[in-house]
C-alpha cells in the first residue's frame, strides 16, 4: 500500500474532526492540536496544498481553508513559546496565498470567500508594508479589469480587494492609517476606470432593454471601494 503523504494525512484528520462519530472525532482533533503545536505557521502550507489540490474531497478542501486561517490568527506572531516562523517561511506562504488568489479570482478554485479571510489575516500583520505583492496584484487585477470589460467575472476581484481594504481600514495605529491613505491614493485611478466601465455597462443594458447582468454585490462592493480612499486622512 503506498505511504499517505503529508497533505493525504491532513485531510484524513480535518474529514475525522469533521465526524459525527465522536469516537475518530476527539482523537483527530487531539493529532490536529499536536501537528499545529509542531509545526506552527508552518502548517499554513500544507493546509494551502490541501485546499488547491482537486483531487481532494470537497469537503476536505473547505476544511483546510478554514484551519488555515485559524492556523494564521494563532501561530503567525509569536506567542509564548509557540514556533517561530521564519521570514523565508512568511515570504513562501505569502507567495503560495498570491498563487492561489489569482487563480481563485480567474475561476480556478472554489470557497474564494474563505479564501480571503485567510488572506485578510495575513494582511493584518504582513500589508502592505511587508507584501508589496499582494498591491501589484490587485493592481493587475483591476487592469485586468479595464482591459476586458465589466462583467460578472469581476466579482471575485472586488471581493478581493474588498476584504484587503477592510483589514486595513480597521487598523487603529497611526503608521497604519498613513499607509491605508497612501494605498487608497494609488486605486483612484484604476477604480475609478474600473467604476466608469460598469457605469458604461449599466448603459448599455438599459438601451437594449435588458436588465442587470451584474449582481448587487458586486455594485455595492465597487461603490464602497471607490469611495473608501477617500475616508481616511494622510
Amino acid at each position: 500500500m503506498a505511504a499517505v503523504s503529508p497533505v493525504g494525512q491532513v485531510v484524513q484528520l480535518l474529514l475525522a474532526a469533521a465526524s459525527s462519530d465522536a469516537r475518530a472525532r476527539q482523537p483527530a482533533h487531539e493529532r490536529l492540536q499536536d501537528l499545529e503545536n509542531r509545526l506552527g505557521a508552518g502548517l499554513v502550507p500544507l493546509l494551502l496544498e490541501a485546499y488547491a489540490d482537486a483531487s481532494v474531497d470537497a469537503q476536505g478542501r473547505y476544511l483546510a481553508i478554514l484551519m488555515c486561517k485559524n492556523v494564521v490568527d494563532r501561530q503567525w506572531q509569536l506567542r509564548g513559546s509557540g514556533k517561530v516562523i521564519s521570514a523565508e517561511e512568511k515570504n513562501a506562504i505569502k507567495e503560495q496565498l498570491l498563487r492561489l488568489v489569482k487563480a481563485a479570482t480567474s475561476g480556478g478554485l472554489p470557497h474564494l470567500l474563505e479564501l480571503t479571510m485567510v488572506l485578510r489575516r495575513v494582511c493584518r500583520f504582513e500589508f502592505p508594508m511587508n507584501w508589496d505583492g499582494l498591491a501589484h496584484l490587485l493592481l493587475a487585477e483591476l487592469q485586468g479589469l479595464r482591459e476586458r470589460g465589466f462583467s460578472e467575472a469581476a466579482l471575485a476581484v472586488v471581493l478581493v480587494l474588498h476584504q484587503v481594504l477592510k483589514e486595513q481600514s480597521s487598523k487603529r495605529l497611526l503608521s497604519s492609517r498613513r499607509e491605508f491613505h497612501q494605498l487608497g491614493g494609488l486605486l483612484v485611478e484604476p477604480l475609478g476606470a474600473v467604476w466608469a466601465l460598469k457605469m458604461e455597462h449599466m448603459r448599455h443594458l438599459k438601451n437594449q432593454g435588458l436588465g442587470p447582468q451584474v449582481s448587487p454585490f458586486v455594485y455595492k462592493k465597487l461603490l464602497m471601494l471607490y469611495t473608501w480612499q477617500f475616508w481616511v486622512k494622510p
